[in-house]
């Protein structure tokens, strides 16, 4: 067996079958709608300065998360991976980083300024301080510019506190009981928040900001099983590149859709290894001709 290779070769195989590409921008029809955030995801990319202060870090992701989402976009989620001490998550980045010489740990909070991002960013803890920093901060001065108007921000993931969620409208904080999760992975919570948002705020639209094969591939999953009824649910997999996920699930067979979530852990994903020279084309096709109830029952 072998670590995860080339994981989004899955994802093309799918664009293959469905015959579905990327589109540069959304459709302009207006739809109530929900962007749902993989934290990690959004600020690696938002970055920051050495020596910039944590202070002036989080108004300006404040500000990037608010204003990089479609017009009169009502509702955010901003999901957190878990780096809980003897997590899958810390492992992974022990191993990752493991030669590169003793981790140093940086103070998260108002007037530091932060180290190098590349130095930061190495060590799990880190991450686990700014997401915390962001999320507490985020919920204690709503009043911090900028103002959210009328959107309504949930946060989950983030806090010290393991289950803690909360959603952030109108100047007030509130837990939000149906989104307190033990999950370590935004990969896994952003399909618990935008299905939230679905069966509990009837948006019409969701968007979200995510890179990992594994959400697209539940996200087929959801949008041929249980939502089937949402008329737009999209991936967007780099700033003008959205992958709309109801058009995949459209077009391919249900029995296949329903057999993803079982390929793609056999071909590989974030916690499973894969067979050496068995590519995963060539799981999807033999899923594809393998009439097995069980291999669609995994996804349940």
């Amino acid at each position: 067996m072998r670590a995860v290779g080339t994981k989004f070769s899955l994802v093309k195989t799918l664009k293959d079958e469905t015959n579905v590409s990327c589109a540069t921008e959304l459709p302009t029809e207006e739809r109530k709608t929900a962007v749902v955030v993989d934290a990690m995801h959004a600020i690696r990319q938002w970055s920051f300065q050495q020596e910039e202060t944590f202070g002036a870090i989080a108004r300006r992701y404040k500000h990037n998360l608010l204003n990089d989402v479609p017009p009169a976009t009502e509702i955010i989620h901003f999901c957190c991976d878990r780096y809980s001490r003897n997590s899958l998550k810390m492992a992974q980045q022990q191993h990752r980083y493991a030669g590169s010489g003793a981790p140093r740990m940086f103070q998260v909070s108002e007037q530091f300024q932060a180290p190098d991002p590349v130095n930061f960013f190495s060590v799990s803890a880190n991450k686990a301080g700014l997401l915390n920093f962001l999320c507490e901060t985020w919920s204690e001065d709503e009043q911090m510019e900028p103002s959210m108007g009328s959107t309504r921000l949930y946060l989950g993931g983030g806090f010290n506190e393991e289950t803690k969620s909360v959603l952030i409208t109108d100047g007030t904080v509130t837990d939000v009981a149906d989104l307190e999760s033990t999950h370590q992975e935004a990969d896994t919570r952003v399909i618990l928040h935008f299905v939230y948002s679905v069966q509990n705020e009837g948006v019409e639209r969701v968007i979200i900001h995510a890179n990992d094969t594994d959400v697209i591939i539940t996200c087929v999953y959801y949008a041929a099983t249980l939502l089937r009824d949402l008329p737009e649910l999209w991936v967007r997999t780099a700033r003008d590149s959205y992958l709309p996920i109801h058009e995949i699930a459209a077009v391919l067979d249900p029995a296949k859709s329903r057999a993803l979530p079982f390929t793609d852990s056999l071909c590989g994903r974030d916690t499973t290894s894969y067979p050496f020279y068995t590519g995963k084309k060539a799981w999807f096709k033999s899923s594809s001709e393998s009439e097995i109830t069980a291999l669609e029952d995994f996804g349940e």
